[in-house]
């Protein structure tokens, strides 16, 4: 079971709490968001691995420029990159793991 939270600043957090969540503190500009898509593109499940180069190439210019887009029009959502990359990321997840046991299922009938 694993939480994951976001938050903006640690203005209001103790050392105590942050020692007992076990938390690390790093600004998103510092390691921003590409490491976490190429994480996901390394554990791409092996019935994509061959499209492995053209959603890393998609990621690096299409995915890019939607993302400085969202970004630019926000609004007042207040989300970082990382955030909504993890977002994007999970429903990517959920939709492919999807075909693939559509896939999966097509083949055993």
């Amino acid at each position: 079971f694993n939480v994951l939270f976001e938050v903006l600043s640690l203005e209001s957090v103790s050392p105590v709490t942050l020692t007992r969540c076990g938390c690390v503190y790093l600004q998103s500009d510092t390691v921003g968001w590409w490491p976490i898509v190429r994480s996901a593109l390394d554990q791409l499940p092996p019935t994509l691995q061959e499209h492995h180069d053209l959603l890393y190439y998609l990621y690096k210019t299409v995915f890019t420029e939607g993302l400085d887009v969202v970004m630019k029009h926000r609004e007042n959502l207040q989300v970082t990159r990382s955030g909504l990359v993890l977002a994007h990321l999970k429903l990517m997840d959920a939709i492919l793991s999807h075909l693939a046991e559509s896939d999966a299922d097509d083949e055993n009938n």
